[in-house]
């Protein structure tokens, strides 16, 4: 599991040395790490990159792609946490594999790319933020599978055309998380905003 977390800072550029306790040397020791939670069979289940950026506060976080390493051999991750940061580039494919994961929490960062289909595979994911990126294209359809979804955040993105098809997404998920929803321009403004409160009137009907 050490040799994986390794493979993963390796991929990263870490000007401040944020996670300098991942020694390569002692591998064997990845639950006493930094940002790094294990459970009692040393399995490692969060990895919280946001106490990075609160200890750096500075435009020297961590930046890089997403690693792919990241689902190759964490299968026990609940929680990921890669928020405030510089993380750019595409989703990894692999991240389909945290089948176990809860949380996801990718907001502020630069990722530029598509929502990723395979998010739909990650059936017990309860809280999904994206704000703040830079994603393109449409919200993917396999999101409807996401059936124990509580809260999902897109604020502040840049996508387009994707108000009718988060209305869609209501139908089959959770309806309290666009309660208090906030929606930007990129996403329709008061026009999406009167969409969904009008369609969510008829769901509490």
């Amino acid at each position: 599991m050490g040799d994986v977390l390794i493979a993963f800072k390796e991929n990263l550029d870490d000007p401040n040395n944020v996670l300098q306790s991942w020694d390569p040397n002692f591998p064997d020791l990845y639950c006493t790490w930094y940002h790094v939670t294990c459970n009692a069979a040393s399995s490692v289940t969060r990895l919280n990159f946001l106490v990075c950026f609160e200890r750096i506060l500075s435009n020297n976080s961590i930046t890089g792609n997403i690693p792919k390493e990241i689902g190759s051999g964490l299968t026990n991750l609940v929680e990921l946490d890669l928020s405030y940061n510089f993380l750019n580039g595409t989703f990894p494919t692999t991240l389909s594999k945290l089948t176990n994961l809860k949380s996801l929490i990718l907001k502020r960062n630069a990722i530029f790319d598509n929502i990723p289909k395979d998010l739909g595979d990650l059936a017990n994911l309860e809280n999904l933020d994206l704000s703040t990126n830079a994603f393109r294209g449409e919200i993917p359809n396999s999101l409807r599978f996401l059936r124990n979804l509580k809260t999902m955040c897109v604020a502040e993105f840049i996508i387009c055309n994707n108000v009718l098809k988060i209305v869609q997404l209501v139908r089959v998920l959770a309806p309290q998380w666009l309660t208090e929803a906030s929606w930007s321009e990129q996403l329709g403004g008061k026009i999406a905003q009167r969409v969904l409160s009008d369609y969510l009137s008829e769901l509490t009907d």
